[in-house]
């Protein structure tokens, strides 16, 4: 699952994310194109934590993967 997740160690940063372990309410989130060292534990209800699109919608920048110029915009229809 992708996530748009604020960066812990850079706040003023919003990334993809992709959720790479659940344990109860917990979630182990990955940032896309960085090492795993970079993988961080939060609550599922985190403030931090947005669903894909949040930041197009909301007006905010979200930074793509590292190794890519640009994020493309991923559209979910059902």
């Amino acid at each position: 699952m992708k996530l748009e997740a604020v960066d812990p160690k850079h706040p003023s940063y919003i990334c993809v994310c992709t959720v790479v372990r659940v344990k109860g309410s917990r979630l182990r989130l990955h940032f896309d194109g960085w090492s795993e060292s970079y993988d961080f534990w939060t609550n599922s209800d985190s403030p931090f934590i947005f669903p894909v699109g949040w930041c197009e919608q909301n007006n905010q920048k979200l930074n793509p993967p590292r190794g890519k110029r640009q994020c493309l915009n991923i559209a979910l229809t059902i």
